[in-house]
């Protein structure tokens, strides 16, 4: 900087005196640079010297007078301000000290940011520049002087952003501030609007198509009650609305379907939240979302007007990622290429496991495993390559796995003719095949929790946090005599295992007084399991529990929320992993405390925990 600068020369000026005075005094002659040579003792009459004149003696003075020296002109009294050494240099080398205050704050509604830059330690003799940006885009430039300097910028484009503002020192970035802002399109008042006195943010919107952005942003704002009223006549012209995608907005956490939560009052929505819809709103959502996603025909129509509505280009991954649809939502029905075909978007055809795969394709979409998932696409890329009698043992049971999945049994011997000509008709049929493939991308690219792998013994293909229908975890295990589970545990004796399948909440419809257990974890690492109730603390697999860890076997917790999902199809698992005895309570059943070696991730701890209100 230019003041530092000018302050070092007058210091170098100084050294340079003081060298000429002492060598003077000595008798030295001096070169023509006016400084001779200086010898080690000289140096130090120069540095002795040099810090009493530049630091001792103004230090002295400023502490003397407090930092202030008094000047009178005429009847008014100057202080101006005397700094030591160390302060002047901090003064004149420190990074800009500034003030940037948004008078709009965080949320945005008339689509304006306004606020102001105050540089503290302004200093004339430098130039001052500030750049603001909205995400990277440049939205206005200031040349800042010494007062507070006020900008204002518009932005008509709803969702989060985020805003940046670089402050130059002669040219030279000084300052990074960041913060992000939230535009949300501006509202028309109502009556609900008067609730906002008592704490409760509003939201109303009329005759916007696109709502869903807002309430995201609402939800991630906390806002607590959100009303959305438009143009009912415009819905019903318009079947295309998409209603089922703006509530999944707000209910993300929840296996329930929208219809269920739209029918029961939205039970599921963010703790402190609530949506009530008057009773027309309420029927038109629920006749819209059964007209777009409750039959074929619904799905047909979209899948025939999809690239004209998106300019983009038809594929499953596409399809969902577009309409924020779950994959059972489609495979309810049929395969994707099934509905293409009736959407005139593909060529009729006719595959050799077409009959197989569509029964098959709604189990996968469950499928969560990062490591099975790239096993398997691998797999399906080089089938007419692969030597199955060669595969390692951890691939052999991921294939299992797999067979199990799409043919429903076992394989027996990995060189059974019907197997392979199974496994090899896939080869076969290049659509059922692509679509898989399609699938298990998508499936790959969603998933939002980092597994863990487990040692168990032996190469287990299973990873801690994924889930696994009963009969792919099993498999994983090397069980394959599915119709032996019962009650939700299985003892694997040669691996030294016990298995807990539990379902939380239960119905009575689907559950006998003597299978309804209480099941739940109390936080992150404890969870309570009630046993079978026929199992007492005195028998052997009471004793097995209690002492499992001194006899060498291990307990698996396999969880799911609820027996079928919001698509009526059987739940998969959850796999938490490897539990330690804790405690027990109770005989016939048992009450079990289990420690669990790997913490519940919170995404899960809701919905296993009854203990969260």
């Amino acid at each position: 900087m230019r003041t530092e600068i000018s302050v070092l020369k007058k210091i170098k000026k100084i050294y340079i005196i003081i060298s000429k005075i002492v060598l003077l005094i000595e008798g030295k002659k001096m070169d023509l640079l006016g400084i001779g040579k200086i010898n080690k003792k000289q140096m130090i009459k120069v540095i002795i010297i040099l810090f009493a004149i530049v630091w001792f003696f103004p230090t002295l003075f400023f502490f003397v007078l407090n930092g202030h020296i008094s000047i009178e002109e005429g009847n008014e009294e100057k202080k101006i301000k005397v700094y030591n050494i160390f302060e002047l240099y901090q003064t004149v080398s420190e990074e800009i000290i500034y003030t940037i205050e948004l008078t709009t704050k965080e949320v945005i509604y008339n689509n304006e940011i306004n606020g102001y830059i105050s540089i503290e330690n302004y200093n004339s003799e430098n130039s001052y520049m500030a750049k603001i940006f909205l995400d990277e885009t440049l939205k206005e430039e200031i040349e800042l002087k010494k007062v507070k300097n006020q900008f204002k910028i518009l932005e008509s484009d709803e969702g989060k952003k985020e805003l940046k503002i670089y402050i130059y020192m002669n040219n030279e970035k000084k300052v990074e501030f960041l913060q992000n802002v939230y535009i949300i399109k501006p509202y028309e008042k109502q009556f609900l609007d008067e609730l906002s006195c008592i704490g409760i943010g509003t939201h109303y919107i009329e005759g916007y198509d696109d709502i869903n952005n807002s309430f995201e942003l609402l939800r991630n704002l906390g806002i607590k009650n959100i009303r959305n009223s438009i143009q009912w006549n415009q819905i019903e012209n318009n079947k295309k609305y998409n209603f089922e995608d703006k509530f999944s907005a707000l209910l993300s956490n929840t296996t329930r379907g929208i219809t269920r939560e739209i029918k029961d009052g939205f039970v599921s929505v963010p703790k402190g939240c609530y949506i009530q819809l008057e009773r027309k709103a309420e029927k038109y959502i629920l006749d819209n979302i059964r007209s777009s996603y409750g039959n074929t025909a619904g799905l047909v129509a979209r899948i025939a007007s999809f690239e004209e509505d998106t300019g983009k280009t038809l594929t499953l991954s596409n399809f969902l990622q577009h309409y924020r649809l779950d994959p059972r939502a489609v495979y309810k029905y049929s395969t994707f290429s099934g509905l293409c075909v009736k959407a005139g978007k593909l060529d009729d055809f006719s595959e050799p496991i077409e009959e197989v795969m569509t029964k098959a394709f709604v189990r996968f979409t469950s499928i969560d495993s990062r490591r099975w998932i790239k096993f398997l696409i691998g797999f399906l890329n080089n089938i007419d390559n692969i030597d199955f009698e060669k595969l390692s043992s951890v691939d052999k049971r991921m294939l299992q796995m797999f067979y199990i999945t799409v043919w429903s049994k076992a394989i027996e011997d990995f060189s059974d003719e019907e197997v392979l000509s199974n496994l090899y008709s896939l080869s076969d049929s290049p659509i059922m095949k692509g679509e898989l493939i399609e699938l298990l991308e998508y499936k790959f690219n969603s998933i939002d929790f980092v597994d863990e792998t487990i040692d168990l013994g032996f190469d287990s293909p299973l990873d801690v946090y994924c889930t696994y229908s009963q009969r792919q975890l099993l498999a994983g295990l090397d069980y394959l005599n599915f119709s032996a589970m019962r009650q939700g545990v299985i003892w694997l004796k040669d691996k030294g295992i016990d298995v807990f399948l539990l379902t939380l909440n239960k119905a009575d419809k689907d559950y006998s007084p003597t299978t309804m257990y209480n099941d739940y974890s109390i936080n992150e690492e404890l969870f309570h399991w009630q046993s079978q109730s026929t199992t007492s603390e005195t028998s052997p697999t009471g004793q097995r529990y209690i002492h499992h860890k001194e006899k060498g076997s291990k307990v698996l917790l396999f969880v799911r929320e609820f027996k079928n999902d919001s698509f009526g199809n059987v739940s998969p698992y959850t796999f938490l992993g490897e539990a330690t005895y804790v405690s027990h309570t109770g005989s016939k059943p048992m009450n079990i405390t289990w420690r669990l070696e790997k913490p519940i991730p919170a995404r899960f701890l809701k919905k296993t925990n009854k203990l969260v209100v």
